[in-house]
């Protein structure tokens, strides 16, 4: 039977009982709900604004793989009875959204807008936003398509095509040429205003822009999964996270990493979607080193090297300083802005029966026909490296001596290219056959003996 943890958070005002009566039966679909010990926010405590200042409820689930991420974000919009839900996942996940939305709320509506429909049914919500919905809707977005819109270029009017004759089409004022680039947004010196425009080639839009602009507070509830991989700063997919973010009264992040152990990693994920504790905290939206001042740590180190000049009328000799943030994050931004915020979740919380894992790593010798044909295949790569010094090589030849002890039932064809005197040069070597089908290498015997042990023992074993 599976498990469903869901946030009691998400739910002011319903008692225990209610939730879980509510939730112990979806439509034949039978969930066995296990509550973790309810955590409040800081702001339902007394502490900090009101939920009406802040405008937003930010929840996490940070979970390892195979906890249920998915279906308690969706048990949680089910126990909101909210009239829309936007779900923005990594592409190749989005029909895996719609299925288990499907199997565990079947009375949900799904509308994908990952497809070339996506304008059509976004435009129809805008029309339809105000009509009352009685089952919730869910529209299901991969962060690609999220992010994607028109191309654009710059506008500028000539006389009789003369360069110098250039002129921005709302002052009328000469351009900076100096300040001009063809491949950048290009902003008036005098108005201020932007000279470009976005050209109709694709027929499409972006989405999150469009949500930002004309659907803020249609959606009750953004579920945002993969979130650890919208941490940029200035990328695409971050900025339409940030945008679908901003227009969304409650927010869920889904996420199994939620920290790379950098402090800017975790700053822009925080910041999107909560800014307002960091606003008292008098950290502005592109300050990351004011907040890895408050929340990180850096190490400065001088190195006086000898081949730095002396100072010519003093004493004293030039240094280099290098400055680098290291990997560690203060137990106070636990505390105060992921904490009272965020549910952990391990397999061992929501099952009780889990059986024991444990690694156990086993070195298996070489083959000695295979050792010798991978010696001669490395050394034939090395000298080829060490003539061309190429770290584009270097990641080939890594990954070609990675795999040939696993593949070498077969002959296999390295290939590279790279750039020579202007001219793209191709390199192919081909990897000797060792093995044929009925034959067994040293690794896959001891394999065999294993799992033949591991049946007499226990009787199931899994490859």
């Amino acid at each position: 039977m599976p498990v469903v943890v869901a946030d009691i958070e998400a739910c002011p005002g319903l008692s225990r009982d209610h939730i879980c009566r509510s939730i112990a039966h979806i439509d034949g679909r039978d969930l066995q709900c296990r509550w973790l010990k309810m955590r409040r926010p800081l702001i339902e405590r007394g502490g900090g604004k009101s939920p009406q200042h802040c405008h937003q409820t930010v929840h996490r689930i940070v979970g390892e793989m195979g906890v249920g991420k998915t279906i308690t974000a969706i048990a949680t919009a089910y126990l909101l009875k909210p009239r829309r839900v936007l779900v923005m996942c990594p592409p190749h996940l989005v029909r895996k959204w719609e299925r288990e939305i499907m199997i565990t709320y079947p009375e949900a509506g799904v509308f994908r807008l990952n497809n070339k429909g996506a304008l059509k049914t976004i435009s129809d919500l805008y029309r339809n936003r105000n009509n009352p919905v009685f089952v919730p809707d869910f529209y299901v977005i991969g962060r690609e398509r999220a992010k994607l819109s028109e191309p654009w270029q710059n506008v500028i009017f000539y006389y009789k095509k003369m360069r110098s004759s250039g002129k921005c089409p709302n002052c009328f004022s000469h351009i900076d040429w100096d300040k001009f680039n063809s491949r950048k947004k290009y902003i008036c010196s005098i108005c201020k205003q932007p000279a470009y425009q976005f050209v109709k080639k694709y027929g499409r839009w972006s989405i999150a822009d469009f949500i930002k602009r004309k659907l803020k507070g249609v959606f009750d509830l953004g579920i945002f999964d993969e979130v650890h991989e919208l941490k940029g700063g200035d990328t695409a997919q971050g900025n339409a996270f940030g945008a679908i973010a901003s227009a969304m009264p409650r927010v869920m992040n889904l996420t199994g990493t939620y920290n790379g152990g950098y402090p800017e990693n975790i700053f822009y994920i925080l910041y999107r979607t909560r800014p307002y504790p960091f606003i008292e905290e008098r950290i502005g939206y592109r300050e990351v080193d004011r907040f890895i001042d408050f929340y990180g740590a850096r190490e400065t180190k001088e190195k006086k090297a000898e081949d730095y000049e002396d100072h010519a009328v003093s004493r004293g000799r030039k240094t280099k300083r290098i400055t680098k943030v290291l990997p560690v994050i203060s137990p106070a931004l636990i505390g105060r802005h992921i904490i009272d915020r965020a549910i952990f979740l391990r397999l061992s919380d929501i099952a009780d029966s889990l059986p024991e894992y444990n690694e156990e790593l086993i070195n298996i010798k070489m083959d000695p026909e295979l050792r010798k044909e991978y010696d001669q295949l490395a050394s034939e790569l090395r000298d080829i490296f060490n003539k061309k010094r190429s770290l584009g090589f270097y990641s080939v030849m890594a990954q070609a001596l990675l795999q040939y002890p696993d593949s070498a039932y077969e002959e296999r064809r390295i290939k590279w290219k790279e750039m020579e005197n202007r001219e793209i040069f191709e390199c192919v070597r081909t990897t000797k056959q060792v093995f044929d089908e009925n034959t067994y290498s040293y690794k896959e015997k001891e394999l065999v003996r294993i799992i033949k042990d591991h049946r007499r023992q226990i009787g199931r074993a899994h490859v």
